[in-house]
């Protein structure tokens, strides 16, 4: 395709753009159709639970920016970002989507990144509260396999991260918000 943009600009008097190319990947596609999976159930979700959705940013919006322990820029890239709220609080939530391509050290970088932004007080100054962080996985293997390599590293804070299923990723993003039947 760039070899035929190419013939069709020469000779032209105008410098040539070049075209942007939207990555076409069968794993790009999934992930971009897992996150609007769980985008959905979780708008679901929060009406069915009477239930707030304040915010639901995709990326690049859900992404932050800031300055690393040695003042170097760090950026964290979540999937989704999450406010949920009931007339007396609010649920601020990361969220993952793992599609099991991430091996053990890539997934605890990315953990670590998450322990580093909230301890040095950007979550802190950029949102008013320590977001936590929930990793959907798309099964219950995979699921118990994140739940070993990150509850396996001392370095992270436990209570910060929660692993789930894509089946209970609505519910686990609104717990405790929403009344609880009897």
């Amino acid at each position: 395709a760039e070899q035929g943009t190419n013939v069709l600009h020469l000779g032209a008097e105008e410098a040539k753009r070049s075209r942007y190319r939207e990555p076409t990947t069968s794993l790009f596609v999934r992930h971009t159709v897992a996150i609007a999976d769980i985008a959905v159930a979780i708008t679901e979700h929060t009406r069915v639970a009477g239930l707030e959705l304040l915010a639901l940013q995709t990326e690049p919006d859900a992404w932050r920016s800031f300055l690393g322990e040695n003042g170097q820029p760090e950026s964290l890239r979540p999937d989704l970002y999450t406010v949920v709220a009931n007339a007396d609080f609010e649920q601020h939530t990361f969220v993952e989507i793992d599609m099991a391509t991430e091996h053990a050290p890539q997934i605890l970088r990315k953990c670590d990144l998450y322990a580093r932004y909230a301890a040095n007080g950007a979550a802190v100054h950029q949102t008013g509260v320590i977001p936590r962080v929930v990793w959907i996985a798309q099964t219950a293997k995979r699921r118990d396999a994140l739940e070993r390599m990150i509850s396996g590293d001392s370095r992270l804070p436990p209570a910060m991260f929660t692993v789930v299923t894509s089946d209970d990723a609505a519910s686990e993003i609104t717990t405790g918000l929403a009344e609880e039947p009897e």
